[in-house]
This record gives structure tokens, C-alpha cells and sequence, in this order.
């Protein structure tokens, strides 16, 4: 269930964030200058989805009763592979949209 759920993470989420972001984000400007800005903001919605999730989710689990020994393993897993793998997901799918 490891895999799984950490490839849910890096995977679910930030698939989430591009379908959202491209949806509403990219064609938004601002009302008064009729400026595109939906690129910052789409780009701070893909750093929040390509980003796992933290200890909050333990704290859920516990209340949840549901199995806290495999989000704390969940979690820790994630972190670690966060700092290769996040980076790596920004630059694929921001890339595709917005030129870095």
C-alpha cells in the first residue's frame, strides 16, 4: 500500500492542480489592466500540488481512527522523495504551459 499511496501523491495531485490551473487559472486577467496574471498563480497552484502532504494528515488519521503507522510511513516516504521528485513535476508541467 506504500507505492500506492505515494504514487497517488505524485501523481493525483498534482494531475488535480494542471486540470484545475488550465481550466480557470491560465485564461484569467486581471479587470482593470486586462493583464494575464493567471501564470503566477497557476504556477503557485502546481508547487502546491506537486508538494506532498505533511503532518496534518497524520493528525487526520489518528482522529480518523484510521491506520496512523502507515500515514506516518506515507508521510516520511513522500518527504524524502519530495525533494527529487517535486522540482522535477513543476518544471514537466509548468513547462508545458508557461516558457521557463
Amino acid at each position: 500500500s506504500v507505492p500506492i499511496g505515494v504514487l497517488c501523491q505524485f501523481l493525483l495531485m498534482p494531475l488535480s492542480a494542471t486540470l484545475i490551473g488550465r481550466a480557470f487559472l491560465l485564461p484569467y486577467r486581471d479587470p482593470l489592466t486586462s493583464q494575464p496574471i493567471g501564470k503566477d498563480l497557476f504556477l503557485g497552484l502546481i508547487l502546491v500540488g506537486c508538494s506532498p502532504g505533511g503532518t496534518a494528515s497524520n493528525l487526520v488519521s489518528l482522529i480518523a481512527r484510521a491506520d496512523v503507522a502507515l500515514s506516518v510511513l506515507l508521510t516520511a516516504c513522500s518527504t524524502i522523495l519530495a525533494s527529487a521528485v517535486t522540482p522535477l513535476l513543476t518544471k514537466t508541467i509548468v513547462g508545458s504551459a508557461i516558457p521557463v
